[in-house]
C-alpha cells in the first residue's frame, strides 16, 4: 500500500509538465485547477444535501479541504481575504472599528456540522453553507485567472506554507473537531512538491529536495493519530530537512529579490532560525533599523524616572529585567501605591513581536503604548512634552540623542522611538525548547519533549499560542494577533466561581463579541511571571493548566455565550498536567535580559 502511494504521488510530479507553458504559467493553471476541485466537490455537497444522503457529506467535505489545502500556501500568499471566507475560524466576529458582524462560514464551519456524525438538524444551514463554499470556490478561480504569478513570489509563497503546516498544520488549528490535521498535512506537502517539479533544478539540488519532501511526507502519512502523533520527532527530523531542501532549490534558481518587509527574513530556512524573526515587520516605518545607539539610549530613558510626572517611577519599575519584565504582582500598583491598575503587567520579552498591544489591543505599536503609560494618571502621570524639555537641559542625554538621532530635535517622537527600540531588543529565542527544535537533542528531557508533543497536539494550545513565538500573533505571515474569551474567574478554580467582571476589549471598542475578551499573550518565560492571566488570578502554572483542562470558564460554571475557548475538557491525566508544565519551563530564555549598562 506504502508503495502505491509513493508510485500514484511521483505520477502526479510528472503529470505537472507541460513543455508549451513557462512554470508560472502552470502554476496558475494548478491553481485553477484546485479550484475547481473544491467547487466539484462543494456542489457534490449541494446534491447530497438535497437527496438527503448524510453519509456521502463527510467524504466529499474531505476532498473538497485536500484540493484546498494543495494550494493552501498560494492561496493565503495572493488572496488572503477570501481564504478568510473560505477557511476562516468558526466563530462570528465583530470588527473594532464598526458594527458589522462577521458571521462565520467556510470549511470549519461545516466541519462542526459534519464531525463526529452529520447534524441533520441543521439541514437548512448546511444547505445555506455548501452553496456558499460553491460561491467562494467560484470567485477564488475567477481570482486566480486574473492573478499574475512571478516566481520569486510563488516560492515565498511555498516556504511560508511549509512554516504554516509546522505552526497552524499539524496542531489542528482548523480542524479542531475532525482531527484531519495529519492527513491535510500530507495535502499541503503534495501541493508544494506538485509545485516545485515544475522548475528545472540542478539535479543534486532536486535529489535532495525530493528526498526531503517524501521523507516528511511518509512521516506524516504514516502517523494518523492525532494524539499520539510524535511532533517533536516530525520537526527536527524531517521538516527541517525539507525546509533547508526548499531553500536550496529556490536559491539555485536564482530568482530575483524584493524590498517587501516579510515578518519571516526568507533568506533564513525557516522562523526556528535564531534572527529569523524580522522586528522590522512590527514597526512603524519611521523607526525600522533602530540602530545600537537608539538601544542604548532607550534603556538609559527605561530605567530613569524622568519620564512620570513625580520623578519616582520608571518603566523598569512595573517591568523588571529579572522578572522577565512583569512586576510579580497581579495587578501593578497605581503611582502613589493608593490601589491597583486594572490588570497584570504583561512581560516586554518579545512583545515587539505583536501586531497589537495591550490586553485589549487598543492600539498598534509599542510606541503608541508607550505614550498611553506615560500620560496615563495613574500609571506614570508624565507629558512628553515637559520630558523632552527635562531631557533637553541635560548634557549627556543632549549628547545621546544627537548621536542616535543626528539633526532631530529631542522631542516626543525622538523620546518614544528610543524607548521603543530598547523594548523590541528584549527577544529570547535561544531558550532549551529552541535549541532541541534546532538539532541539539541533548536540550529536552523525555518529559519536556512529550510536554511538546501535548502543547502542539492533544493539550490545544499552540491552537491559540503559536510556535514558535507562543503568543497569538498567527504565523507565518503575522499580520493579525488574535485575542480570546476564556472565562478568566477572579480566583482560581473555586466552588462558586465567578468572572472577572473587566470587560476587556468591550471596555475599547464596545462590540458584543469583545465582552471578556483579551490579547494571547508569550508563553515565553512563563516560569518568571507569575501570577496569571489579565487579572493575575492563577498563582501557579497548575492552576493556570487545570483551568484549560476543565473547558475554561464553561468547565468551572462560568457561562459566557460568546467564549471561544472550546468548552470541552481536555482529559489530561495528572502525569500529562506534569508534561505540559516541564514543556512551558522549557521557554526560558534569560539571555540579554539584564541591563547590559548600570542604571541609577
Amino acid at each position: 500500500m506504502r508503495f502505491f502511494w509513493i508510485l500514484l504521488f511521483l505520477i502526479s510530479l510528472i503529470g505537472c509538465h507541460s513543455p508549451r507553458t513557462k512554470p508560472a504559467g502552470q502554476v496558475k493553471a494548478f491553481m485553477i485547477q484546485q479550484a475547481d476541485s473544491i467547487g466539484l466537490y462543494a456542489k457534490a455537497m449541494q446534491t447530497a444535501v438535497d437527496q438527503q444522503q448524510w453519509s456521502l457529506l463527510p467524504g466529499q467535505f474531505a476532498q473538497a479541504r485536500h484540493h484546498y489545502k494543495q494550494g493552501e500556501g498560494l492561496y493565503e500568499f495572493y488572496f488572503g481575504g477570501i481564504c478568510d471566507f473560505l477557511n476562516g475560524p468558526a466563530i462570528d466576529e465583530e470588527e473594532e472599528y464598526d458594527m458589522k458582524v462577521v458571521e462565520a462560514t467556510g470549511f470549519q464551519v461545516l466541519e462542526e456540522m459534519l464531525f463526529p456524525e452529520v447534524d441533520t438538524a441543521q439541514r437548512a444551514r448546511l444547505e445555506s453553507e455548501v452553496k456558499m463554499l460553491h460561491s467562494a470556490s467560484l470567485r477564488l478561480r475567477r481570482l486566480c485567472e486574473d492573478n499574475i504569478l512571478t516566481d520569486e513570489s510563488i516560492f515565498k509563497a511555498l516556504r511560508l506554507q511549509l512554516m504554516r503546516v509546522m505552526s497552524l498544520g499539524i496542531t489542528g488549528f482548523d480542524s479542531p473537531v475532525a482531527l484531519h490535521s495529519l492527513s491535510e498535512a500530507v495535502s499541503s506537502l503534495d501541493g508544494i512538491a506538485r509545485v516545485v517539479s515544475l522548475y528545472e533544478v540542478n539535479p543534486t539540488v532536486q535529489s535532495a529536495w525530493t528526498e526531503a519532501i517524501t521523507r516528511a511526507r511518509a512521516h506524516l502519512a504514516e502517523h494518523r493519530d492525532f494524539d499520539s502523533f510524535d511532533r517533536a520527532a516530525f520537526i527536527r527530523k524531517s521538516w527541517r530537512r525539507a525546509t533547508q531542501a526548499l531553500l536550496a532549490v529556490e536559491r539555485s534558481l536564482d530568482l530575483p529579490k524584493d524590498s517587501l518587509v516579510w515578518a519571516v527574513d526568507l533568506s533564513y530556512a525557516s522562523f526556528l532560525d535564531s534572527g529569523s524573526l524580522n522586528i522590522n515587520h512590527f514597526v512603524p516605518g519611521y523607526n525600522r533599523n533602530a540602530s545600537p545607539l537608539a538601544v542604548d539610549l532607550g534603556e538609559k530613558l527605561f530605567f530613569d524616572p524622568i519620564l512620570s510626572g513625580t520623578g519616582t517611577r520608571s518603566c523598569a519599575s512595573c517591568h523588571q529585567p529579572q522578572r522577565a519584565f512583569t512586576d510579580g504582582l497581579a495587578k501593578s500598583e497605581t503611582l502613589l501605591h493608593a490601589r491597583t491598575v486594572l490588570r497584570n503587567a504583561p512581560t516586554l520579552i518579545n512583545s515587539g513581536f505583536q501586531k497589537t498591544q495591550f490586553w485589549d489591543s487598543r492600539v498598534h505599536f509599542l510606541e503608541d503604548q508607550i505614550a498611553d503609560v506615560v500620560s496615563n494618571p495613574e500609571e506614570m502621570q508624565g507629558d512628553l512634552k515637559i520630558t523632552a524639555e527635562r531631557l533637553q537641559g541635560q548634557s549627556t542625554y543632549r549628547s545621546l540623542f544627537e548621536k542616535a538621532y543626528p539633526g532631530q530635535a529631542i522631542g516626543e517622537r525622538t523620546v518614544l522611538a528610543a524607548l521603543a527600540a530598547y523594548i523590541r531588543s528584549l527577544n529570547g529565542f535561544n531558550a532549551p525548547v529552541d535549541r532541541y527544535l534546532r538539532g541539539d537533542t541533548t536540550q529536552l528531557n523525555d518529559d519536556e519533549i512529550a510536554g511538546l508533543n501535548l502543547f502542539m497536539g492533544k493539550a490545544k494550545c499552540a491552537t491559540c499560542h503559536f510556535m514558535p513565538l507562543t503568543n497569538g500573533t498567527l504565523p507565518p505571515l503575522y499580520l493579525k494577533s488574535e485575542s480570546e474569551v476564556l472565562g478568566v474567574a477572579t480566583r482560581a478554580d473555586t466552588a462558586h466561581a465567578t468572572v472577572d467582571p473587566d470587560l476587556g476589549k468591550y471596555g475599547t471598542y464596545h462590540r458584543e463579541l469583545h465582552r471578556h475578551m483579551f490579547k494571547t499573550p508569550t508563553l515565553r518565560n512563563i516560569a518568571l511571571t507569575a501570577p496569571y492571566m489579565h487579572n493575575g488570578a492563577y498563582a501557579t502554572l497548575e492552576d493556570v493548566i487545570q483551568f484549560y483542562n476543565k473547558g475554561g470558564g464553561a468547565g468551572i460554571g462560568i457561562e459566557l455565550p460568546n467564549q471561544t475557548l472550546p468548552p470541552d475538557p481536555l482529559q489530561l491525566s495528572q502525569h500529562e498536567q506534569r508534561q505540559l508544565k516541564a514543556f512551558m519551563l522549557a521557554l526560558t530564555d534569560t539571555t540579554g535580559l539584564m541591563p547590559r549598562h548600570a542604571h541609577q
